[in-house]
């Protein structure tokens, strides 16, 4: 049983040092930064990239899906996965992580008669990390329960 937690945490520290490790190869990468890499990994955008995506995935698999999905309590699951969700939408982590630049670059006003508009901009890579440690998430939430649930049936049908 001690090997197996072992196995675990084992499994987990390297899938997370994996994903972050791809993210720091994606933003060292990024031109137009001064910061070492060094220093955008302690940056409180990279540690809040790292937690928003860590707090995902725990709390998909350690408190919605045993609290609501598998009492099929499905209204209030989803409702918290859909704010979740735009949490991630506006806080747009993976844009402000590559954002990071100490010395912005003045924008000039080269329409001063023109209204300008900013468009929108929407951070379709942190979307989409949402969605694939969401799906994680809850694919290792169900595989963990499918096991519990085949280990009873073993033992009901052993005795």
């Amino acid at each position: 049983m001690k090997q197996n937690r072992l196995i675990f945490i084992l499994a987990h520290s390297v899938g997370w040092i994996l994903f972050f490790s791809l993210m720091i190869a994606f933003i060292s990468g990024f031109p137009g930064s001064g910061e070492t890499i060094a220093a955008r990994i302690i940056s409180p955008f990279f540690l809040l990239f790292c937690f928003i995506y860590v707090f995902v995935f725990y709390f998909n698999s350690y408190v919605l899906i045993p609290v609501f999905y598998l009492k099929k309590k499905y209204l209030p699951y989803f409702l918290i996965i859909l704010i979740l969700f735009a949490g991630v939408y506006f806080f747009k982590p993976y844009d402000n992580l590559l954002a990071q630049d100490p010395y912005p670059a003045q924008k000039m006003d080269i329409s001063p008669i023109l209204p300008h508009r900013e468009p929108v901009r929407t951070d379709i890579i942190s979307i989409v990390l949402f969605v694939a440690i969401w799906s994680l998430s809850t694919a290792m939430s169900t595989i963990r329960q499918w096991r519990i649930t085949e280990q009873r049936a073993t033992r009901a049908e052993a005795c």
